[in-house]
């Protein structure tokens, strides 16, 4: 998920550290992890907060990968206002609210399939160590 949102910063040319500040990250935790390819996980409110801050990025391909990049067109019920003369789009807040229980939902999701495929790795791990242990004798 990591190298998919640097292709977002990239893409829209924002820094990572413009990027940490802007959704509230603290000065380098995604530089050293987006580096060094990490598989680092952001924790729900921060990704809540980068959809917000962030909603022509579609959660879909941030998250897993399908789809496109962008959201191009917003769908449903539109609200329009006027700020300091420059007119903002808006969903009502109700869908999104749907939006960010569905990503919760696929997230937590995502964490236990981690945690799952976590726990295989560590116990074919103990199991080469014992076949290696045995070659040794």
């Amino acid at each position: 998920m990591l190298h998919r949102l640097k292709e977002y910063m990239d893409y829209k040319k924002i820094r990572v550290s413009t990027f940490e500040k802007s959704v509230g990250m603290s000065n380098a935790s995604l530089v050293k992890p987006i580096k060094s390819g990490g598989t680092r996980s952001i924790g729900v409110k921060k990704l809540e907060k980068i959809l917000k801050i962030y909603p022509d990025l579609n959660p879909t391909w941030l998250l897993i990968g399908e789809g496109e990049m962008l959201i191009s067109k917003p769908k449903g019920k539109k609200i329009y206002k006027e700020a300091e003369g420059v007119s903002l789009l808006e969903e009502p807040q109700a869908k999104y609210e749907n939006k960010i229980a569905a990503l919760k939902k696929t997230i937590e999701r995502l964490n236990r399939a981690l945690q799952e495929k976590e726990e295989q790795l560590r116990e074919k791990d103990a199991q080469i160590s014992k076949l290696i242990h045995q070659l040794e004798k």
